[in-house]
């Protein structure tokens, strides 16, 4: 189990920055590694199915108990 660290807004714009600054760096050099890393993220986070498709609904009132 990790323990949580809550950043302040300047310390997370500052890491995602950072983010950032590396996948441009990444993109320019292997743009087609840049493009797996960015699709599997977006799988990950749930904007792409397995199949790297866009979902039709990415959050579903289900998700917040509401019926549909």
């Amino acid at each position: 189990m990790t323990t949580a660290v809550r950043l302040t807004p300047e310390e997370s714009i500052k890491m995602m920055q950072e983010y950032l600054d590396e996948f441009r760096e990444l993109k320019r050099k292997d743009p087609e590694k840049a493009k797996e890393i960015a699709k599997q993220d977006l799988i990950d986070i749930g904007v792409l199915d397995e199949q790297g498709n866009p979902k039709e609904n990415i959050v579903t009132g289900q998700f917040f108990g509401w019926e549909d």
